[in-house]
């Protein structure tokens, strides 16, 4: 038995702006989004919501080689599921770019109903807000973890450069005596 999406999409069928088969798990690790992702998340600071971008409006054509897209980009003006996240796209991805297919989404649709032996519209709507919630939860306990790494980094950093400047002192030193040595052997 094929499962159907409860709602029809409504939106015009747009080409993709990045490859049909993308997700973030494709793009190269970066460091300062992932880190900018973690401010945005922890703690939740009071953001002025942005107006929506009227229907009209074209979406961004994204190039993949420009993501991770800032989360301070002026292309991200849609609401998420991510208090404070702004996405470019109406269900787009963290990352930036237009999000799945609709044929992946009906997939993990009907897979998700299937999986959690949904029978109706009120179950779906419940499986989905307890799954979200806990997605959000699992967000957050990462972001937690990467704050505590990230002050461990910087407290590593700091100590390097405490020894790294130790160290040219010792070598200026030892140049010294070096050289006060090279300089009584003359004498």
């Amino acid at each position: 038995m094929s499962y159907q999406p409860f709602t029809p999409m409504d939106e015009p069928h747009q080409e993709p702006a990045v490859h049909p088969n993308y997700t973030p798990h494709d793009l190269p690790y970066s460091e300062s989004f992932e880190n900018s992702l973690m401010r945005t998340i922890l703690p939740p600071s009071p953001r002025n919501s942005p107006s929506l971008p009227s229907p009209s409006q074209p979406l961004p054509s994204i190039s993949p080689s420009s993501l991770p897209l800032s989360l301070t980009s002026p292309l991200r003006k849609y609401p998420s599921p991510i208090p404070n996240l702004l996405l470019t796209h109406p269900a787009g991805y963290h990352t930036g770019g237009p999000g799945p297919s609709a044929g992946t989404i009906a997939e993990f649709t009907s897979r998700f109903v299937e999986d959690n032996n949904i029978k109706s519209k009120e179950e779906l709507e419940r499986k989905v807000d307890e799954t979200m919630k806990e997605r959000l939860d699992e967000v957050r306990e990462r972001m937690v973890r990467r704050k505590e790494a990230v002050r461990r980094n910087n407290g590593v950093k700091r100590e390097i450069e405490e020894l790294e400047a130790h160290r040219r002192m010792e070598e200026r030193v030892e140049e010294k005596i070096r050289s006060e040595r090279r300089a009584r052997g003359r004498c």
